[in-house]
């Protein structure tokens, strides 16, 4: 018989099989966890850039109304449904067909057509319907309509008087420090609706929001100014726009 030499090829033993699978078991466990955060960071950037996307269009929006933005819900719209929301006002602003805004198939509610336009963040719009709590904040009401965008009205409030006003960018005094669409499940809110009924925080708890200077970013739960009454003088900026 022969024998294999001292150089030849041998086979593994199990104890380094098993070696090199918890090894293997290891380092799948560890990236996990990363990549699910670069999963994350991806949905944030395109969240963003959905905003972006959207300021674009009111300001476009804006500058052909005499500086003045959509009202988040008009009342004089209201048999037309998403028809009244600001998002419908700007749909040909942000490079949208007229004749494509259709429920369910292309909307900005609707899930059948929650991949055919910007409207709809990439968590929101796949998060079930049963688990929307843990997106949501603290005291947010149920979904009802699976939104992801509200325009702030409070500065139709606090700078009118009256939430069907719309709102005028001249008027904004700190428009660098000014919410002006926020996360949430609604088409509209203030101070008030996101703390207690449709806020999201779909972003590592957090959210991104659009200002009316344009830009975008990231904020946590504890750092969206909380809800005061509207008579309040010393409101944040951050929701009255003084």
């Amino acid at each position: 018989m022969q024998r294999l030499s001292r150089g030849g090829p041998r086979a593994f033993t199990l104890v380094e099989i098993l070696v090199v699978l918890v090894i293997v078991a290891v380092l799948v466990a560890l990236g996990v966890p990363g990549i699910k955060r670069s999963m994350d960071s991806v949905k944030q950037g395109v969240c963003a850039s959905n905003l972006r996307q959207i300021g674009s269009g009111l300001m476009l929006y804006a500058s052909d109304n005499e500086g003045v933005f959509p009202i988040d819900n008009d009342p004089a719209k209201a048999s037309l449904y998403q028809g009244a929301f600001w998002s419908s006002a700007i749909w040909t602003y942000v490079g949208y067909k007229a004749s494509s805004f259709q429920y369910p198939e292309n909307d900005v509610q609707g899930n059948v057509g929650a991949d055919k336009n910007l409207f709809h963040c990439p968590v929101t719009k796949r998060y079930p319907k049963g688990k929307f709590k843990e997106i949501a904040v603290p005291l947010s009401y149920n979904v009802a309509n699976r939104l992801s965008y509200a325009m702030n009205n409070a500065p139709s409030r606090t700078l009118y008087g009256v939430a069907s006003t719309p709102m005028r960018m001249g008027q904004i005094k700190s428009p660098a420090n000014t919410a002006l669409v926020l996360e949430m499940h609604e088409n509209g809110g203030n101070q008030w609706a996101y703390h207690n009924a449709f806020g999201l925080i779909p972003h590592r708890g957090g959210s991104n929001v659009l200002f009316y200077d344009g830009h975008v970013s990231w904020m946590s739960y504890k750092e969206i100014p909380p809800d005061k009454d509207y008579s309040d003088a010393n409101l944040s900026p951050f929701w009255s726009g003084n």
